[in-house]
């Protein structure tokens, strides 16, 4: 909802939000065989932004850290891609 419907600004949020959550699954080592955008909740009332996973099942201890993060990155784009919602290019910070 927030992709097709947010502002720019709730947008780059919600994905600093989802970054931040890849970032801790690997830091922890752990791989989520089911992570997709319909499985976080973005939570914005703070600064930063926090995403929560709603169905964490499928989460597993990590075998193949590159194989498995690149899985959980094409995972997250599936149901935008879905929808049709382009992607951008990201920009430096």
């Amino acid at each position: 909802e927030l992709l097709a419907h947010g502002t720019p600004e709730e947008v780059d949020r919600a994905a600093g939000a989802v970054a931040d959550l890849l970032h801790r699954l690997l830091r922890g080592g752990l791989f989520n065989r089911d992570l997709k955008l319909s499985n976080v909740l973005v939570e914005e009332p703070g600064e930063p932004a926090r995403a929560w996973l709603l169905d964490p099942v499928a989460i597993r201890p990590m075998r193949s850290p590159r194989r498995q993060c690149a899985r959980m990155l094409e995972r997250l784009a599936v149901e935008a891609r879905e929808a049709g919602i382009p992607f951008l290019a990201a920009q430096p910070r």
